[in-house]
């Protein structure tokens, strides 16, 4: 992980001449950073559920679970304008520019990657901290074939697809969750090939 952070950063440190070229730089450094900190999706949410408090970064501190700095809601909120999440509202203080936003099949960078792993530890600490009326978690340990392995990716993005319309439906939302859907092998792959079975 700190390697290739450590070449990221390093990619991002080249000169570019032309103006287009530091502004598209810039961006992937602030999409790197939106997904490097899990707390910037919840903030973004919430401002969402709660955009009468969108200015009031103790509030934000103290509402996100689990609880964050000021100086973290403070970086957030700049991060989210200047990535253009958010924007500025002259009755609440900020609204999102959109509903719903996704990293997309093609960001499978290093960021995108630490997010997961950060939601996965949100998902232990919920494990040992919420009650199961605040929580739903369920696992399933299955034998398939690559076949139906594609087909269960295929009805895990037709899954995801129908939660973003419930959420996007919700006119009465006053809380932010996280959902994670994780699908890996806890075997080798590749045992019929390499076993000749």
């Amino acid at each position: 992980m700190k390697e290739r952070r450590y070449f990221f950063d390093k990619m991002n440190q080249v000169k570019h001449g032309e103006k287009a070229a530091r502004i598209a730089r810039r961006t992937r450094v602030e999409q790197f950073e939106f997904y490097a900190e899990w707390y910037h999706s919840a903030i973004r949410s919430l401002i969402d559920v709660y955009p009468s408090h969108s200015t009031d970064f103790a509030w934000i501190a103290k509402n996100v679970y689990p609880p964050i700095t000021l100086k973290q809601v403070k970086h957030s909120i700049e991060l989210l304008l200047g990535l253009g999440l958010i924007e500025a509202d002259g009755k609440h203080g900020c609204r999102l520019t959109a509903k719903s936003i996704t990293s997309g099949r093609e960001m499978t960078s290093l960021a995108v990657q630490h997010f997961h792993r950060s939601t996965a530890d949100l998902a232990k600490r919920a494990i040992e901290v919420l009650p199961v009326s605040k929580r739903n978690m369920s696992g399933l340990t299955l034998g398939i074939s690559e076949e139906t392995y594609r087909r269960i990716c295929s009805e895990i993005e037709q899954f995801r697809s129908r939660i973003i319309t419930l959420a996007e439906a919700d006119d009465h939302a006053d809380r932010t969750y996280q959902l994670n859907v994780h699908l890996f092998p806890v075997t080798r792959t590749d045992i019929a090939q390499k076993e000749g079975i």
